[in-house]
């Protein structure tokens, strides 16, 4: 949920529409429409995608530290993430608008260990056990 938050905090998603509607009309006339509108669209936007990605998950692992809340799980979640992930999705990173998951998660531990701190468990072993119990039936 930080990480979706950094999106929205950080404006991204005016950004990218911004930019990719400019990007397009204007690679759209120099191209005088030989190049098609998806083609376009994919050029203008992954990198940019990514970097925004980067920039949500930094701001995530901060709104957490500063909530007192471990950003571990954070890149466990992308770790395990990285492992579902196919050699092929893993190769297409240049294209895709995420960055590699692996990446991501070594990342978010690196930024948690500069300011290493203990943090409080948000729940009790025994209520998480009840609500994933919970959440099976």
């Amino acid at each position: 949920m930080a990480h979706e938050i950094a999106h929205m905090e950080k404006n991204h998603i005016i950004k990218k529409l911004g930019k990719e509607i400019g990007l397009s009309t204007l690679l759209a006339i120099a191209s005088s429409g030989t190049i098609s509108i998806e083609a376009i669209r994919l050029l203008t936007s992954s990198a940019y995608d990514r970097s925004m990605e980067r920039e949500a998950d930094s701001f995530a692992v901060e709104y957490l530290m500063k909530s007192g809340i471990n950003p571990a799980p954070m890149a466990d979640m992308m770790f395990r993430l990285s492992l579902e992930e196919s050699t092929l999705v893993k190769n297409l990173t240049l294209i895709s608008t995420h960055p590699n998951s692996e990446d991501r998660a070594e990342s978010i531990l690196k930024r948690a260990e500069k300011e290493a701190k203990e943090y409080e468990p948000l729940c009790l072993d025994i209520e998480w056990k009840d609500f994933q119990a919970m959440a099976k039936e």
